[in-house]
C-alpha cells in the first residue's frame, strides 16, 4: 500500500499515522511524481497538440498512470487520493482539464480509458468519452462501458446519435439493479436502448424536419423534459408489452409525447393503441387490438375509443381469455355508428 500525501489548510499532510520510515517513503514518492508527471505532460502535449489528438493523449497518459499505480502499490481505494496528489503537487500544465468534481478526477478518466486497447476506444472522441465518464450511473455499471466499446468497434456512432444514446442510457440505467442480468441479457437491453435512441432522431426528422414543422412552443422551451419523457414512456411501454415491435412502440410514444399526427386516422389508431397498451395486463392487445384498429380506421374517434374501452371491460383479466362480446362489438357496434 502506498504512503500518500494530501493538502490540508494549504500545507502538505500525510495520510494516516506514519512511521518515520513511511514518511520518508511518502516524500520519495512525491518527489518521483514531481519529476515524472511534468515530463509526461510535456511529451504528450507536444505529441498531441490539438483536440483531434485528445483521445490519444488521454490513453497514453492513462497508460503511464497505470504504470505508476502498479509500481507504487496504490490500492483501489487510494486512487482518488493519488490523483489529487498528482494534481496538487506534481502537475505543472494548465492544459490538463480541470477535475469535474471532488469525486470525478480527470486522471481517473485517463486511467479508465487505458484499461482498453487504443484501437478499441478511438472511434469515440474525447469529448464523448467525457460525457460517459461524467455520468455516475454509467460509470457505476462497468459493463455499459464494455458494451459501448464493443459497439463502437463495429460502428462509428455519430455525434448526434451519441448524445441521444447518453440520454437514453442514463434514464434506463438509473436506479436499476443490473446485476440480475448476465452479460448477454444486459447487452440485449442496451442494444434496445440504442435502437430507441436512434428511433427518436429518425422520428423527429420524419415528423418535423422533413415536413418543415416544429414542435409546440412548450416542447421547444423544455426540450430535455420531453426528450426524457419519450424515453421514460417508451421503456415503460415496452416493459408492459414485451412482445411489441420496438419501432412501433417508439413511433406511438413519440406521437403521444410530441403531440404530432399525420392525419386523423393515425390519431385514432395511435391513441387507441397507447391507451390499451398502457393498461393491458395480458397478451390480448398485442395482435387483436391492432387488427381491430386497422379494420375500423375510418370510424370516428369516439366510436373507436368506445369500442376499445368496452372490449377491454369485457376482457377476462383472470383467465386472459377473450369473450364472445368482442366479436359482437366488432360486428355490430361500429356498424351502427
Amino acid at each position: 500500500m502506498a504512503n500518500l500525501i494530501t493538502e490540508l489548510d494549504g500545507a502538505k499532510a500525510y495520510i494516516g499515522l506514519l512511521s518515520s520510515e513511511e514518511i520518508s517513503e511518502a516524500n520519495k514518492l512525491l518527489e518521483h511524481l514531481q519529476d515524472v508527471i511534468p515530463k509526461i505532460e510535456k511529451d504528450l502535449l507536444e505529441k498531441y497538440p490539438n483536440e483531434k489528438g485528445r483521445i490519444y493523449f488521454a490513453h497514453e497518459f492513462g497508460t503511464e498512470l497505470r504504470r505508476l499505480v502498479k509500481e507504487n502499490n496504490v490500492k483501489g481505494y487510494q486512487k482518488k487520493i493519488f490523483w489529487d496528489q498528482i494534481r496538487k503537487f506534481a502537475s505543472l500544465s494548465e492544459a490538463i482539464p480541470k477535475d469535474r468534481s471532488e469525486n470525478r478526477y480527470i486522471y481517473g478518466y485517463y486511467y479508465k480509458l487505458s484499461e482498453y486497447p487504443l484501437q478499441d476506444i478511438e472511434n469515440i472522441n474525447w469529448s464523448e468519452w467525457s460525457q460517459v465518464l461524467d455520468t455516475p450511473s454509467l460509470v457505476k455499471e462497468e459493463r455499459f462501458i464494455d458494451w459501448l466499446v464493443a459497439k463502437s468497434k463495429k460502428y462509428k456512432i455519430k455525434r448526434e446519435e451519441f448524445r441521444e444514446l447518453m440520454t437514453g442510457a442514463r434514464i434506463y440505467i438509473k436506479d436499476k439493479d443490473l446485476a440480475v442480468y448476465n452479460d448477454i441479457q444486459l447487452y440485449e437491453r442496451l442494444n434496445m436502448v440504442y435502437k430507441i435512441s436512434i428511433n427518436r432522431l429518425t422520428l423527429y426528422n420524419d415528423y418535423f424536419t422533413k415536413m418543415n414543422k416544429k414542435p409546440t412552443a412548450a416542447r421547444i422551451k423544455k426540450t430535455q423534459k420531453y426528450k426524457n419523457k419519450y424515453y421514460e414512456e417508451t421503456f415503460n411501454f415496452i416493459k408492459l408489452n414485451k412482445n411489441i415491435d420496438i419501432d412501433e412502440a417508439c413511433n406511438l410514444v413519440f406521437k403521444k409525447v410530441y403531440n404530432t399526427w399525420l392525419d386523423k386516422n393515425l390519431d385514432v389508431i395511435s391513441l387507441g393503441i397507447i391507451e390499451i397498451f398502457a393498461y393491458e395486463k395480458g397478451d390480448f392487445s398485442q395482435t387483436r387490438i391492432l387488427e381491430i384498429l386497422k379494420l375500423n380506421h375510418d370510424k370516428s374517434f369516439n366510436a373507436i375509443t368506445n369500442l376499445l374501452v368496452n372490449i377491454y371491460k369485457d376482457y377476462d383479466d383472470k383467465t386472459h381469455s377473450r369473450k364472445p362480446v368482442e366479436v359482437m362489438y366488432l360486428n355490430t357496434t361500429l356498424k351502427s355508428r
